[in-house]
């Protein structure tokens, strides 16, 4: 006689378990690529795509930057700056440009234009703010040191400026994470994250951008600069730039000292009297990023 046989029990779905800690769901947020980006603005987009060649056209983007009041403003306070030779005031934006010259005002779009689009996250004001110093300093420490090495200084400045763009981008991220209400998470535990996820986050957001692979890869390399294979000089670049300009606006404990002894130094072969030039711009390139990034 035989038995009917048991139906099969359907198997046991395990239950979606709900990220533990604030690095779980930064993780799983970007395995599943489901990072939100701020769009990349237009006159960013045109300066961007078009770094390190003569396609910009400076007619077109001067149009935008006189259609964006708080492009304008930010470009007029530089041209009035004293570290930019500002003895008679400047009121109009063709004045500015024949003071400062087209690339600086470009540069400062960018800027003013990335740092616009980042800002907003109430809980992450001062930590964004001081980002942006930092970013727009570290471009133009870049632009000083490539012009001593004879490289590029607008792609070297950029490059500058957007090492660090996934940390305003993982600190977006976060503020909605804990928006929901559903994880807590102390101010450590936050800096803790942003500093294990910000290079991800800014590599996603250099592909996603179709940013050059200049900058793609010193996004992804600047702070260890051995591993850059195709653009390892320009890396080395940003990563004296990011040193100069944290210590310009004392973010660290580090020395003039310790800086000289960075290995970046000895890699790029500088001299004593190349980084005593680096470092005497501080005055004028902090005052440069005031009149930028009030």
């Amino acid at each position: 006689m035989q038995h009917a046989q048991k139906p099969h029990a359907p198997p046991t779905q395990q239950p979606v378990q709900s990220p533990r800690n604030l690095q779980d769901a930064l993780s799983v947020l970007l395995e599943a690529g489901k990072l939100e980006l701020v769009p990349l603005p237009h006159i960013a987009q045109q300066v961007l795509s078009t770094a390190g060649s003569d396609a910009t056209s400076g007619t077109e983007l001067a149009d935008v930057v006189r259609r964006d009041q708080s492009l304008a403003a930010s470009v007029l306070r530089m041209a009035n700056s004293a570290a930019l030779g500002g003895r008679v005031k400047i009121v109009s934006l063709e004045q500015a440009v024949t003071r400062l010259g087209m690339q600086r005002i470009l540069e400062t779009a960018v800027a003013v234009s990335l740092r616009a689009q980042t800002l907003g996250v109430t809980r992450f004001e001062a930590e964004l703010q001081l980002f942006w110093r930092h970013a727009f300093a570290s471009g133009l420490y870049a632009k000083e040191i490539a012009q001593v090495l004879r490289e590029n200084p607008e792609t070297n400045f950029l490059c500058g400026l957007l090492h660090q763009i996934g940390k305003p981008l993982a600190l977006r991220a976060i503020a909605k994470l804990l928006s929901t209400g559903k994880l807590r998470a102390s101010d450590q535990e936050i800096a803790d994250a942003v500093a294990k996820f910000h290079t991800r986050c800014g590599v996603v957001a250099a592909e996603r951008w179709d940013l050059p692979r200049t900058m793609q890869e010193v996004i992804a390399c600047w702070h260890d600069f051995e591993k850059a294979t195709t653009f390892q000089q320009t890396a080395m670049i940003t990563c004296l730039a990011s040193q100069c300009a944290g210590l310009a606006l004392q973010l660290d404990a580090q020395s003039e000292a310790t800086l000289r002894e960075h290995p970046v130094c000895r890699a790029l072969n500088l001299t004593e009297e190349n980084l005593a030039r680096f470092l005497g711009a501080r005055e004028r390139i902090l005052e440069i990023v005031a009149a930028a990034t009030p």
